[in-house]
């Protein structure tokens, strides 16, 4: 029996959703969420005055959940019980290691977070109800069929399975006071910097030659209250993890990632070429249609996509001596680590 996980969906942030694609979920007034061992996180809205409300006339005496019902029933679904594990749903499968602001989940058992807004968005475009459950391995929850699709994943996370899109990025990233930029090594060098200890983003900056002093912490507020108040020249830690922090503290700002950026999008069974022709086509029209960029809002205020472009550039890297008579490049393993995106 598979372990299935509710959703309030976005309560607030998922009525703003529907104003621009129709979405329409249960409300949730639990708000602030938070990260795990992150307390006390405030949220703003975005204004969102001028998006047009598309169930306006379906909200007027009646409930949200009947007008869901007349929303999905204005997007016929395509996909039939064929493509599906159940029919008239996506089943969303979530990664139970994934952490906010990808995926929250409640003591209550419910979940939310990005990966659950765009799973959300996906199934409205699909003209599905959705359903999430938490898996451990993309690969064997797809070919066990536990689900349709799996968010938050990419290609490197996956041998079996094929990513589509790509609507967040993994990669360590600086944050500091001031103005959005790319750091350069010098203005790193010589400087302090804030690390959750034992964190992946910890060990890509350890794979470096950077001359930083660390200052480590058990949590990323602990390590934001400590750049807020100057005790530290900046915060290293995953991009989105740090932009949702970010969005909270006056003057912090994304500072450049320590390694490239790896795409995060939504798996599927190569197998199934129906659910996944379908998949990145609503994937598309949600980042087409301003859909994506409400939820990432909601979430990570300003932040926006990163690349390779947002990278420091010619971060120096340990030497590798290369014993006498072994074969090899000097630099292979140097940058290994620098350059795993590994989730936060």
């Amino acid at each position: 029996m598979r372990s299935s996980k509710t959703t309030r969906g976005l309560g607030i942030r998922g009525i703003a959703v529907a104003m621009a694609c129709t979405i329409a979920l249960t409300g949730c007034s639990n708000l602030p969420f938070e990260l795990p061992q992150l307390p006390e996180l405030p949220f703003e809205m975005p204004d969102l005055s001028g998006i047009p409300n598309p169930l306006a006339g379906l909200l007027g005496g009646t409930s949200v959940e009947e007008a869901c019902d007349e929303a999905l029933a204005a997007t016929p679904a395509t996909l039939t019980a064929d493509d599906l594990v159940e029919d008239g749903y996506l089943t969303v499968g979530v990664m139970s290691s994934t952490t906010a602001p990808m995926l929250i989940e409640g003591n209550d058992a419910t979940v939310s977070g990005i990966d659950i807004d765009v799973a959300s968005a996906l199934a409205n475009e699909l003209g599905l109800r959705v359903r999430f459950v938490s898996v451990l391995d993309a690969d064997q929850a797809l070919s066990d069929g536990q689900c349709d699709v799996v968010m938050g994943v990419s290609s490197e996370d996956v041998s079996t399975s094929t990513v589509s899109g790509g609507y967040c990025e993994n990669a360590a990233a600086f944050f500091h006071m001031g103005a959005d930029e790319v750091a350069t090594v010098d203005q790193l060098n010589g400087r302090t910097v804030a690390v959750q200890d034992g964190s992946v983003s910890q060990g890509v900056l350890n794979a470096t030659a950077l001359s930083m002093t660390q200052v480590t912490f058990s949590n990323l507020n602990e390590a934001f209250e400590a750049l807020a108040s100057g005790s530290v020249d900046y915060v290293l830690c995953d991009a989105y993890s740090g932009a949702y922090l970010a969005s909270v503290y006056d003057g912090v700002s994304f500072a450049g990632s320590l390694n490239a950026p790896t795409p995060i999008g939504v798996a599927t069974l190569p197998s199934n070429a129906t659910l996944q022709g379908a998949v990145e086509e609503a994937l598309a029209t949600i980042q087409g249609n301003g859909v994506m960029d409400i939820v990432r809002a909601n979430w990570v205020g300003g932040f926006e996509s990163i690349s390779v472009d947002h990278m420091v550039q010619n971060v120096p890297m340990p030497e590798v001596v290369v014993a006498e008579g072994q074969e090899g490049d000097p630099q292979d393993g140097s940058t290994a680590g620098a350059n795993a995106a590994t989730p936060y």
